[in-house]
C-alpha cells in the first residue's frame, strides 16, 4: 500500500467523503462509475455510515488496502493520486484568485464610502 500518497491526499481534503470519494471514482472502469456511488463508496468500501461526511485517515487507508484487487497497483494509485491533488492545487489556486481582486477593490469602495459619510456630515 502507498500509504504516504494517501496520507497526503487525506490530509489535503480534510477526510472529505465527497473529495476521496472522485478520487477512488476516477480509478473505477468506466462501465461501473454510474453504478458506484458516494454512498457505496462510503458504505461497502470505507464501512461507514453512507451519509458520512468525514473519513478518518486510519479508515480511508484500512478500507483502501483491503479493497485492492490485482489491477490496483502502486503506480495506478500513486497516479491517481497525484492527479488528485494537481487538481486540487489548481482549485485552490482559483479560489484564491477572486479573495486578491476583492482585496484591492475593498479600499477603494470604503474610501468611496468615507467621503461620502464626510459630505454628509458637512452638509448636515
Amino acid at each position: 500500500l502507498v500509504k504516504q500518497p494517501l496520507s497526503d491526499l487525506h490530509r489535503k481534503v480534510k477526510g472529505d467523503t465527497g473529495k476521496l470519494y472522485g478520487w477512488f471514482e476516477s480509478m473505477l472502469p468506466e462501465e461501473v462509475r454510474d453504478k458506484f456511488n458516494k454512498e457505496l463508496f462510503c458504505a461497502m468500501v470505507m464501512h461507514v455510515p453512507p451519509k458520512s461526511s468525514k473519513i478518518p485517515l486510519d479508515v480511508f487507508l484500512s478500507g483502501i488496502e483491503n479493497n485492492m484487487d490485482e489491477t490496483d497497483t502502486a503506480e495506478k494509485l500513486n497516479e491517481a493520486t497525484a492527479k488528485a491533488m494537481a487538481a486540487l492545487d489548481s482549485e485552490s489556486e482559483s479560489e484564491e484568485a477572486p479573495a486578491a481582486v476583492q482585496s484591492e477593490e475593498a479600499p477603494a469602495a470604503a474610501e468611496k464610502e468615507l467621503a461620502g459619510a464626510m459630505a454628509a456630515l458637512d452638509t448636515a
